[in-house]
């Protein structure tokens, strides 16, 4: 029991000392006061800290220093889904993370397990990228492009394909995606 509560307190502490890190680092970006609610950072604070508790991967105990961090950002004093948004960084990694970022909301013609294999290299294999596809897909925080946008996009640049669409994977962020990634990358520092 000790070594478990040993293992938590480790992990909080972890946890603070990176948004501590990152707050720094913020202070420095963010010209001006940073308006942040007390009782409200509080709040998300407790609620980001009792999820990292019991997390032993150290680059997930970053991502939620960079929640927390990102609470603090003036652009998401705003932001009423923040519970919504902590629950999504609790499923996510840095990996999912990666992938929001190289998405956009409008499809860009980037086929993706082609292009994040690129990306991740040695790190990830093709079947790993598609795992955490679909892993991003069953939170709806991606969906795959319609053939109507596939099609649109292929009229406007010249009908150019490699090879046929219909078995390439296509993505795009939604909203909600795209609701994470404007929030979180802002603590990402």
């Amino acid at each position: 029991m000790s070594l478990i509560n040993d293992e938590q307190t480790h992990n909080i502490e972890d946890t603070l000392q990176k948004h501590q890190e990152q707050l720094d680092i913020l202070k420095r970006i963010v010209i001006g006061e940073l308006f942040v609610d007390r009782e409200r950072y509080l709040e998300d604070l407790k609620a980001a800290l009792q999820k990292a508790k019991d997390e032993a991967n150290e680059e997930k105990r970053r991502l939620y220093a960079s929640y927390i961090t990102a609470c603090c950002h003036p652009d998401n004093v705003e932001q009423g889904n923040r519970r919504i948004l902590l629950d999504l960084v609790e499923k996510i990694d840095f990996t999912g993370v990666r992938i929001l970022k190289e998405l956009t909301t409008h499809f860009n013609g980037k086929e993706a397990v082609d292009h994040f294999s690129y990306i991740f290299r040695e790190k990830l294999s093709k079947n790993d990228i598609r795992v955490q596809l679909d892993y991003l897909t069953s939170y709806r925080v991606i969906e795959q492009c319609s053939q109507e946008e596939i099609d649109n996009f292929l009229r406007r640049y010249g009908n150019i394909r490699t090879r046929t669409p219909r078995a390439m994977l296509f993505y795009k962020r939604t909203v909600l995606g795209d609701n994470l990634y404007n929030f979180i990358s802002k603590g990402i520092v």
